[in-house]
């Protein structure tokens, strides 16, 4: 978060100096639309999918590697939530064609692939505003649940060090309260 608001300030910044600078205020004056339809595209709904799929994905990753009991095994770990934003994003990358596609809905609400499919509904002028707003809300819901239920057993799996294997530890993880 912090990271995103210095590039908020430094790109608002950065904006009203171009805007006031004898360097480039021609250039500004002649691209005025173009550059409020690139600000209005940056800061849409679709960044907010954005957002959260990093934080719903990075707790994913964190749960991942607290399973393993040696901290050179913590991005094999973590792969399969790599893998998953990868099948995410290639299924959302062969349906951009079709977002009327029965498929393409149910997984618009679908955490792990409503930062996909929601924004190419949205894109493709097939989704609602209120549609889009529920789905961040099923998604939120998700991303908080996972913290509370993780951070509850993130203390157990960290202190592990018997060596059952990922799989294991992923079944002993899940059971921990």
């Amino acid at each position: 978060m912090t990271q995103l608001l210095v590039y908020l300030v430094g790109g608002f910044a950065v904006m009203q100096f171009v805007k006031r600078s004898s360097l480039t205020i021609d250039f500004w004056q002649q691209n005025t639309d173009l550059i409020n339809q690139v600000i209005h595209n940056l800061v849409s709904i679709n960044l907010l999918f954005a957002l959260l799929a990093v934080l719903l994905y990075t707790v994913a990753s964190a749960f991942c590697g607290a399973l393993v009991t040696r901290v050179a095994d913590a991005s094999k770990a973590a792969q399969p939530v790599i893998y998953l934003s990868m099948l995410a994003f290639f299924m959302a990358l062969a349906f951009q064609n079709t977002p009327t596609n029965l498929f393409v809905k149910i997984f618009s609400y679908i955490p792990f692939f409503s930062s996909y499919f929601m924004p190419l509904r949205l894109i493709n002028g097939m989704a609602t505003i209120p549609a889009a707003i529920v789905s961040l809300l099923i998604l939120i819901a998700t991303i908080i649940g996972s913290m509370i239920y993780i951070g509850r057993i993130y203390g157990g799996l960290m202190l592990q060090t018997d060596e059952l294997g990922f799989w294991g530890n992923l079944k002993r993880g899940l059971r921990l309260k």
